[in-house]
């Protein structure tokens, strides 16, 4: 649901008014006015950034951080 713009949450399919384009394409308006070649095409195309956009973010989290450890010996020795 948050890939559902907050107005039309209370729709009866929600997920059809996902942004799947930079122009604002929804799958609502594709069922309308595209062919289903277009409306299968740009699905796929959201559907395959969104799954890059995701495993990314899920990579950058997992990665250890990248603050450097300290060493607590070295600041007792003078």
């Amino acid at each position: 649901m948050q890939l559902v713009p907050e107005d039309r949450r209370q729709e009866k399919i929600p997920c059809r008014h996902i942004r799947l384009s930079e122009t604002g394409e929804t799958l609502d308006a594709l069922y309308r006015t595209a062919s289903r070649e277009e409306t299968e095409a740009t699905v796929r195309k959201w559907l395959t950034a969104k799954i890059k956009e995701l495993e990314q973010q899920g990579a950058e989290q997992s990665r250890p951080s990248e603050t450097p450890a300290t060493n607590s010996r070295a600041r007792h020795i003078s």
